[in-house]
């Protein structure tokens, strides 16, 4: 009997001890106005697009006569605006002295559409100087300016490079040619002029995207 009686008791202080526990634990329902959602974090940004120029590449060499100087290029940027083949000489002193009759020198440049562009250009009789300059235009209006709605700067960066971007030319050759003609017309000296050294110049121009936050 004091078996049952003290198990009893014990069952009833068990009790007690779990009601108090719901008591102190419980926690009135959350009603939906107390529900936080979350914030929305997509940002508005502007994208305005800046003109830059670079130097692609740049040689001093030399042509010589019946033999031609050759060289192929290409791109990698791209939003291409325009690209400038610079071509710069000073005609080569004479053999033996004196010169009767000036070089000429031709630049050729074959672009990746197959389109041919040539230029000759003489020495000038008082300097001696040479000059030729060849403009390719690609994009000659800038992009307009553009907003975007994006969580993160860089998902605005993948944007730009996956639907906004102009691809024209980038990773294709451009073929460069570059020849002489002996100016030089008495017979000895002209058989001793090889023809002349020369500076080359490529640069290009391209629309840079500038991002910010509105």
């Amino acid at each position: 009997m004091k078996r049952e009686y003290k198990l009893g008791i014990f069952v009833v202080i068990v009790f007690i001890i779990v009601l108090i526990s719901g008591i102190l634990f419980y926690e009135s329902p959350k009603s939906i106005d107390n529900i936080r959602t979350p914030r929305n974090t997509t940002k508005s940004f502007i994208v305005d697009w800046n003109v830059r120029e670079n130097l692609l590449f740049e040689d001093s060499d030399s042509v010589r006569k019946n033999s031609n100087y050759e060289k192929t290029i290409s791109l990698r940027t791209p939003n291409l605006k325009e690209i400038t083949f610079r071509l710069s000489w000073e005609d080569n002193k004479a053999p033996l002295g004196g010169r009767v009759g000036l070089d000429t020198l031709t630049l050729e440049i074959t672009t990746p559409d197959g389109k041919n562009l040539m230029e000759s250009a003489k020495s000038t009789k008082k300097s001696k100087l040479g000059n030729i300059e060849i403009t390719i235009p690609i994009k000659n209006n800038r992009p307009s300016t553009i907003s975007l709605e994006s969580e993160h700067i860089n998902e605005v960066r993948k944007q730009l490079l996956e639907k906004y971007y102009d691809y024209k030319w980038v990773n294709e050759d451009f073929l460069i040619k570059i020849s002489v003609k002996i100016g030089e017309i008495r017979p000895l000296k002209r058989l001793l002029d090889r023809g002349n050294d020369f500076d080359l110049e490529i640069l290009y121009s391209y629309y840079d995207p500038s991002i910010t936050e509105d």
